[in-house]
């Protein structure tokens, strides 16, 4: 993929995702530059992905996976909800 990705909505509005990159040259390291373009102003980013494989346990479910099932929770009583509210958060 040499040219970038651009989606437009109306108004103006544009995401561009660039051509992944191997700034190293090893295969492991990739960078993708990012923008978001809206109401006159831009936001850019470089976002850098590490590895090309990852074993189940280093993924991002993974890890919200082990934080539920090592809850504890705490003594007393949830006066706020919160316990309620990671229950969905977790699920979802």
């Amino acid at each position: 993929m040499s040219e970038p990705f651009v989606l437009e909505a109306a108004g103006g509005r544009r995401w561009i995702v660039g051509s992944p990159r191997d700034p190293y040259g090893d295969g492991y390291v990739r960078t993708v530059a990012t923008e978001l373009h809206d109401d006159g102003m831009t936001a850019s980013t470089v976002a850098k992905i590490d590895g090309r494989y990852a074993s189940l346990e280093c993924t991002l479910p993974a890890f919200v996976a082990g934080l539920a099932a090592d809850w504890r929770g705490w003594d007393g009583e949830d006066l706020g909800g919160f316990a309620a509210d990671l229950d969905r958060f977790l699920l979802t």
